[in-house]
């Protein structure tokens, strides 16, 4: 059974204008969490879930969110300048093929052009909880890693979902789930 709760609103979702003060220790915080419970439960992490249909009780009308405002240029500034101050000089695990295509994505100029994929995103995600797997000690290196990656990844997912209603964002999330199952098959061992 899935209960249907409403929209959860709270002051970190209300402003993204300034990533750094709520959201980034916010990300720091909630990424940690996941990299260490995933590694505990990854026995469980690592079996294949099957998709299944549940129950959903609760609100019935779907609420229109309020729009969050977002600086999309600040990330794609933040995460463009990050890219090359610090993951050029600070990478020891992502590897050649996903930092030529970072390059590439860290090379465009242009706001309404800007593309960071979600399956390049996905992979990432796994190769950085491989990494981790084996190197606890480095978590603050890879948070950090993360989280510039994950500026760009997140300003993309704006200018792509920007002019869509509930429903159709929703399936955007849904593909995004897809991606990160198949590289997970692919990637985790």
């Amino acid at each position: 059974i899935e209960a249907k709760l409403g929209i959860k609103s709270h002051d970190s979702t209300k402003d993204y204008k300034d990533p750094k003060v709520l959201l980034i220790p916010m990300f720091n915080q909630v990424t940690g969490s996941i990299l260490d419970l995933t590694i505990f439960y990854k026995d469980f992490s690592k079996g294949k879930v099957a998709d299944k249909n549940v129950e959903r009780i609760g609100i019935k009308e779907v609420e229109t969110p309020k729009e969050v405002v977002m600086d999309i240029l600040g990330y794609i500034n933040d995460f463009k300048s990050g890219y090359t101050e610090t993951i050029k000089e600070k990478n020891f695990f992502l590897p050649v093929e996903i930092i030529s295509s970072l390059d590439k994505i860290s090379k465009n100029s242009d706001v309404k052009d800007f593309n960071f994929p979600i399956d390049l995103w996905a992979q990432i995600v796994y190769y950085s909880l491989n990494y981790y797997e084996r190197k606890r000690d480095r978590k603050g290196d890879i948070l950090e890693i993360l989280r510039i990656l994950w500026q760009g990844r997140l300003a993309s997912f704006a200018i792509e979902t920007k002019d869509l209603d509930v429903q159709q964002s929703e399936e955007v999330i849904q593909q995004q789930v897809e991606a990160f199952k198949e590289y997970k098959e692919k990637m985790w061992h």
